[in-house]
């Protein structure tokens, strides 16, 4: 069964999802997303990226989170 990444952005404006073949790049979205809005929650920059992915909740003050997770993909749909 082939399996896509589901990454999910929840912000206090809404949701943003997007969806990957592999769990690289699910990281690596999920790290461009914290590239594009650390200015606005003021991440120190002597916090990683990474390190601040890890923290995303706790650093936005506990209004948004970046997830993933590991979704099949349905070619059919068999019914009774």
């Amino acid at each position: 069964m082939k399996e896509v990444y589901l990454i999910t952005y929840e912000h206090k404006h809404g949701t943003d999802h997007t969806v990957v073949t592999t769990q690289a790049l699910a990281e690596a979205a999920m790290l461009e997303w914290v590239r594009e809005w650390r200015t606005v929650f003021q991440i120190p920059e002597d916090i990683t990226d990474k390190r601040a992915l890890e923290n995303w909740y706790d650093l936005t003050g506990c209004t948004e989170s970046i997830t993933y997770e590991i979704m099949p993909v349905l070619t059919e749909i068999k019914t009774s």
